[in-house]
């Protein structure tokens, strides 16, 4: 239990200081190419349906920025909305955020690590995180750590997008 806490305490200052430095300008022509890009699919949750998207990181450098992952969870956030006929149970903001920016981490260090070389002893993780699928259901990390790296995200995603305007 100990460890566990450790771990994700280190995973989420790992990310913030790796989304920390944006290399590009949240736009709302990339926010919407990632959006119209990603997979959403109506599934079967409980007794009732959820929606699941798949976006297309390994297409889109610009999610390197905690302002666009932040931008690109809203507007994901509010595109799931559209399939919902009031009895879905649907990921909340701070999810999709979260989800979102732990996918971007894993998709940055094993590419740093050279995952997209062929042959690379990392190429089987690369693989795996060039496309983020979420979902509520996943079980791979505590739903409470993903929400709170998706608040964070949102907070300083939105701060970002202000200094930006500001400078």
């Amino acid at each position: 239990m100990r460890s566990r806490r450790l771990i994700s305490v280190l995973l989420v200052v790992a990310m913030l200081f790796s989304l920390s430095v944006s290399a590009f300008a949240a736009e709302s022509k990339i926010t919407d190419s990632i959006v119209s890009e990603a997979s959403f699919k109506v599934k079967d949750y409980a007794e009732t349906k959820t929606v699941t998207i798949v976006v297309h990181i390994e297409d889109y450098p610009e999610l390197a920025g905690i302002g666009m992952i932040s931008d690109v969870a809203l507007a994901l956030y509010e595109k799931q909305t559209e399939f919902d006929d009031g009895t879905y149970v649907l990921m909340s903001k701070q999810h999709i955020a979260g989800e979102l920016a732990l996918h971007v981490l894993l998709f940055r260090i094993f590419y740093i690590l050279g995952g997209n070389k062929e042959g690379s002893m990392f190429s089987k993780y690369y693989n795996g995180a060039k496309d983020a699928e979420l979902n509520i259901d996943e079980a791979r990390l505590s739903p409470a750590v993903m929400e709170m790296v998706g608040g964070l995200v949102l907070a300083f995603g939105s701060m970002s997008v202000v200094s930006d305007t500001i400078l």
